[in-house]
This record gives structure tokens, C-alpha cells and sequence, in this order.
């Protein structure tokens, strides 16, 4: 089991069968973030854990099977909050600093886009649009990928709600409920979410 512990900027890693830390050595499994981590994905070969930090330019990068610091994500515009990972496609919602010009919706400039991560070259770039949508997405916007990584799920604040499709590789569908929505979110399946 993975557990932020945001006010030491930690992962916490704990068995799963007894509930105890698990050890490395004398002392217990633990992973240093940057600054207030917020989130956290596991890449799709399961070998990776980035974790998006609130205050820091960076997405930390973990190595699961050896518990190591890896090289981290750059996030030249802002900080990383919602990270999710889907087959082909890893996203991210960040606190923007200085919004990029290429990203322009009706009315101007983006001011506060999604972002996608090369992992490869582990820098992050906000695309000109999501699909057919302009790509504006709030900080406290969240993702959350399903269990199979087909898809994966944007939730804003204002109630809109977006999929990303990795079989074609795009946003494909959105909508917008009544009202403003806060709390628990998730991927029960490909099929049912919960906001």
C-alpha cells in the first residue's frame, strides 16, 4: 500500500496483508516527494510511481521495485497536482505560473491547462486543444485513470466531466452536471466513475 504523507513530503509504503510498514533493512520503506505531493499514478508496466507535488516544478519518479529516486517529470509552466496514467498516455492538471501562448481557447489564452507527460524524456507540455475541447482545466481539477487503463477521467470543480480514450488516444466525450462538485472521486470500472 502507497501513502502520502504530505506534511513530510513522503510515500509511505505498507504490506498489505499485516498493515505494518514494510522494511528496507533496519528502517521502513519510505520515498522523499518535492514539495506538498498531492497525487499519485503508477506507470503502465507497474515499475513506476510518479507523484505530483503542489510546490515544485517537478513530478517526482520512483523506481517499485527498488524504492530508488528516479529522474523527475519537468513541469516548466507550474506545478503538477492530478496525475493519472492510461495505456499511451500519461495526464496531468497543474497550477499554472505562466500559461503557455500554443494553448488558446474562446477569448484568449488558456490560463490554466492539462498537461501531458513524455515519460521518456520526462518533461510535460500543455497540448493546443483536448480533441475537439478546449484544453482548460482548473488546478483543483482531478484525473483518475480506470483499472483496465482504457480510459481515464477528468473531473472539474464547475460539475464538468471529460474521458480520455486510450484506444483512440483522445478526449472523446463530456459533460457538464448541475452544480459544483467536490470530494471522493474514482474509476469503479470502465464503465461507472464516481465524482
Amino acid at each position: 500500500i502507497y501513502m502520502l504523507r504530505q506534511d513530510k513530503n513522503l510515500v509511505l509504503v505498507y504490506d498489505s496483508k499485516t498493515m505494518q510498514p514494510l522494511m528496507c533493512g533496519p528502517v521502513p520503506c519510505q520515498m522523499r516527494t518535492g514539495n506538498t505531493p498531492t497525487s499519485m499514478a503508477i506507470t503502465d508496466d507497474q515499475r513506476y510511481m510518479i507523484v505530483g507535488n503542489d510546490r515544485s516544478h517537478l513530478a517526482s519518479v520512483f523506481d517499485l521495485e527498488t524504492f530508488e529516486t528516479q529522474a523527475p517529470i519537468l513541469f516548466q509552466d507550474g506545478y503538477p497536482r492530478s496525475v493519472a496514467v492510461a495505456h499511451g498516455g500519461i495526464w496531468a492538471t497543474v497550477r499554472v505560473v505562466s500559461p503557455p501562448a500554443s494553448v488558446t481557447c474562446t477569448g484568449g489564452v488558456a490560463t490554466n491547462p492539462l498537461y501531458r507527460v513524455d515519460f521518456f524524456s520526462r518533461t510535460a507540455n500543455a497540448p493546443p486543444t483536448l480533441g475537439i475541447y478546449c484544453n482548460q482545466a482548473p488546478a483543483d481539477s482531478v484525473l483518475s485513470s480506470t483499472p483496465s487503463e482504457n480510459y481515464m477521467l477528468l473531473a472539474l470543480p464547475d460539475g464538468t466531466v471529460a474521458m480520455w480514450d486510450a484506444g483512440i488516444n483522445t478526449w472523446v466525450i463530456s459533460r457538464t452536471n448541475t452544480g459544483s462538485i467536490a470530494g471522493a472521486f474514482g474509476a469503479f470500472n470502465d464503465n461507472l466513475f464516481v465524482v
